[in-house]
């Protein structure tokens, strides 16, 4: 005989939260506890890090609706963002959210939760990093070399915070100049991109692309040379401290960069279990205390998948909810 077993009701979701919250106030600290143990575990876990932030739709009646119509399906805690998406053919679309953010910093090598928030969806992605930053512990900043995210969270004070906190940012290109093609370095014949693309330009005028030839510690500078088919042998360091962000200690231009930069799609595998595991992509959710508890215990669940395969010796699918 097959028993059929339905969905709980939304008040029996809710008893059930408010239940956990009482005997259970620490989840967040299970998690975090569960990945501080994942780094003696597993090779190189947390050295590569990707950031970025997940909407999680809510279908409430947004609060303007709730004054009107006056009933309790309204969340008071949701808002409204948009988001700017940047294609490669110039265009831009805008794309408009209801509910709340999910700030996340994954590992990409194992695609597992490291530090996250979750806050309304008006809340902008640069402010959140910087106190997921200023708030990652000994452990996770001790093992983190890099740290890759999209051109959203391009700015000088995330880049300071990175820099004191000895992490290497990979980000996106900012596209911030506005009819500059190339600048000046300095009062020298050299030029540049702000995709980080060096060239020398000769007495004639012409502008000869230099090769990366990679990074000086000894004076935080990047060092470009002549394609050896200029037979040409002069080596030019560029001072990181005249534009920051462009001059990126491991540069822009170089495979390096480009390599790691496509290491940020772990985010999207973290964000692609939550929609499709654990049903974030359509849910009845409401209220920020109780949407940060949900990806809390889903987190919980993702790491102790991951924690019990590790000890067994199992580096891969570690996420994954089949032994």
């Amino acid at each position: 005989m097959i028993k059929l077993v339905h969905a709980p009701s939304k008040s029996s979701y809710s008893r059930f939260i408010q239940d956990l919250e009482a005997v259970c106030p620490d989840i967040e600290d299970w998690v975090l506890s569960g990945i501080h143990h994942l780094y003696s575990l597993l090779p190189n876990f947390g050295a590569n890090l990707a950031l970025d932030g997940k909407f999680i739709d809510s279908y409430a009646t947004p609060y303007g609706k709730y004054k009107k119509r006056k009933d309790k399906r309204a969340d008071l805690e949701a808002d409204i963002a948009i988001k700017q998406r940047h294609h490669k053919t110039g265009l831009v679309t805008k794309e408009k959210h209801y509910g709340f953010r999910c700030h996340l910093i994954v590992d990409t090598t194992y695609e597992l939760p490291v530090a996250w928030k979750v806050t309304s969806a008006s809340r902008g992605e640069p402010t959140i990093a910087k106190q997921l930053i200023g708030d990652l512990g000994e452990t996770v900043l001790k093992g983190a070399k890099y740290l890759m995210a999209d051109r959203g969270y391009s700015g000088n004070p995330l880049q300071n915070l990175l820099k004191e906190a000895d992490i290497t940012p990979i980000i996106d290109n900012p596209h911030k100049w506005q009819g500059e093609e190339t600048r000046q370095y300095l009062d020298t014949d050299l030029i540049y991109k702000e995709s980080g693309e060096v060239f020398w330009v000769s007495d004639r005028g012409q502008a000869i692309p230099l090769s990366y030839k990679g990074y000086d510690s000894s004076c935080d500078s990047l060092r470009y040379g002549f394609h050896p088919k200029y037979q040409d042998k002069r080596i030019f360091r560029l001072k990181r401290s005249v534009e920051p962000i462009i001059f990126n200690r491991v540069a822009r231009d170089s495979q390096m960069f480009k390599r790691l930069y496509k290491k940020r799609a772990a985010v999207e595998g973290v964000n692609g279990r939550l929609d499709r595991d654990f049903r974030f992509e359509r849910h009845t959710i409401r209220g920020l205390k109780k949407m940060s508890s949900a990806v809390a215990m889903s987190f919980l669940v993702m790491i102790g998948f991951a924690l019990g395969k590790a000890k067994l010796g199992q580096r891969s699918h570690l996420a994954s909810w089949v032994v």
